[in-house]
């Protein structure tokens, strides 16, 4: 059961943020990849924050329409205007 995958070869991905490192990199096509759900998981400053926002351009880029929550608003507010920048 579940949904197709949106990407099914990830490593053909063309990343909107060439700074992303390589552990970012995976995060972000295997978080397109995900049938269900991912989780991008780590402490502070590992790039999380830039990792979603890879992933919520890339799904408008595809059309998508993404619902972003987070537990804090400071966190919501972080992405909104790393978002905005793009």
């Amino acid at each position: 059961g579940g949904a197709p995958a949106l990407f099914a070869e990830p490593e053909s991905l063309a990343l909107m943020d060439e700074e992303l490192n390589e552990p970012q990199r995976r995060a972000v096509t295997r978080a397109l990849a995900a049938e269900t759900v991912s989780l991008i998981h780590g402490p502070p400053g590992t790039g999380k924050t830039r990792c979603l926002v890879e992933v919520v351009r890339q799904l408008v880029a595809r059309g998508e329409r993404v619902l972003v929550s987070a537990a804090s608003n400071l966190a919501v507010d972080n992405l909104a205007e790393r978002l905005a920048d793009h």
